[in-house]
């Protein structure tokens, strides 16, 4: 389980380390790396489901760690949601 340093931490950060991590020596394209970032992003998620790029890196994250069925259900969202809310 990761822990979050307190409220300080903006989710613009987050985001930009996951990503970071993940694009190391084109790391986000082997799974067990890529598995490493899908809980980041799930907190990105969490602190900012009302942003589609937060879907978009979780669906993304999720299929390069080769959960293909939770990369659908999150791309979806990206191109379901109504983003003028």
């Amino acid at each position: 389980m990761l822990s979050w340093p307190g409220k300080s931490s903006s989710r613009s950060t987050i985001r930009s380390l996951a990503r970071s991590a993940t694009a190391f020596k084109g790391n986000f394209g082997r799974p067990k790396e890529a598995a490493l970032a899908v809980p980041v992003f799930e907190k990105v998620r969490t602190l900012a489901d009302y942003e589609p790029q937060s879907w978009r890196d979780l669906g993304n994250a999720y299929a390069a760690a080769g959960r293909p069925q939770e990369a659908i259900d999150a791309l979806a969202e990206v191109v379901s949601r109504d983003w003028d809310e």
